[in-house]
């Protein structure tokens, strides 16, 4: 039985019945069914980002407004960056001052995100980031120790490919429902690829960083290697909706 639809489709999803029936009765998840191309979507692709909202369990969202889980904390990249950040340009300016000022919000940290969840990166970024500080104050040279921190930075992301949850999907996780989101695949191939995309720039960045370093640039090595993760920044806010949607429309096998 057909039944005629007059206009434009917001979302169009093309797929055997034997395959809506499999993700109907739970024999097959709908995210998985899609990673494995057996259906395609065109269209709105929000409708497929807020599947569960529509064809949910049917819980009304003040009836899990006071549940553990509408309550729980939220992960936050600047938690993650921040400690490098300071490291990565004030030293460089004047190295004592500046490894001090890196140092203090390493040790700080806890207290401004203190309501923030915190994961495995969040505390070896502060203890990495604060042990290159003590590095510095005891005479270790910036220009080896800077260079050093670029590559343990980006060795962290991109060795996180190889796990079974790779670095960013913890953080980008919070616009996609929260830990329930490490469970779609698609959205964990998504994070894959731009966690290691992330991870080879912050380690090629370890290598002009040592040549720069001994320039008369080398006072600006932070401003100018923010550059280059502005411009990844603006092709990850691109990627992450790009990708999934080619997915779904079949592009990509």
């Amino acid at each position: 039985m057909t039944e005629d639809f007059s206009g434009e489709y917001t979302t169009l999803i093309e797929t055997p019945i034997s395959v809506w029936k499999a993700i109907a009765v739970g024999e097959i998840s709908g995210t998985e069914a899609m990673a494995k191309h057996m259906y395609s979507v065109s269209g709105d692709f929000e409708v497929m980002m807020n599947w569960d909202n529509y064809f949910g369990s049917g819980k009304s969202e003040s009836s899990t407004s006071n549940s553990p889980a509408a309550k729980e904390s939220k992960t936050n990249m600047l938690l993650l960056l921040l400690p490098w950040m300071f490291f990565w340009i004030f030293p460089a300016i004047d190295s004592e001052w500046g490894t001090i000022l890196s140092l203090a919000v390493c040790l700080i940290e806890p207290l401004i995100f203190y309501k923030s969840k915190k994961t495995l990166y969040d505390l070896i970024s502060c203890a990495a980031a604060g042990c290159c500080s003590v590095g510095v104050i005891m005479g270790l040279p910036i220009g080896i120790v800077q260079p050093v921190s670029y590559f343990a930075f980006g060795f962290m992301w991109a060795i996180t490919c190889l796990m079974k949850i790779p670095l960013t999907a913890y953080y980008s996780m919070n616009d996609y429902g929260g830990n329930k989101a490490l469970e779609n695949s698609l959205f964990v191939t998504t994070n894959r690829i731009l966690t290691a995309v992330w991870g080879i720039m912050y380690i090629l960045s370890s290598v002009w960083s040592y040549f720069l370093m001994k320039t008369a640039l080398s006072p600006y090595i932070g401003l100018i290697n923010s550059i280059l993760p502005m411009l990844i920044g603006i092709f990850t806010v691109w990627f992450q909706k790009w990708y999934p949607k080619a997915v779904a429309a079949g592009k990509i096998k």
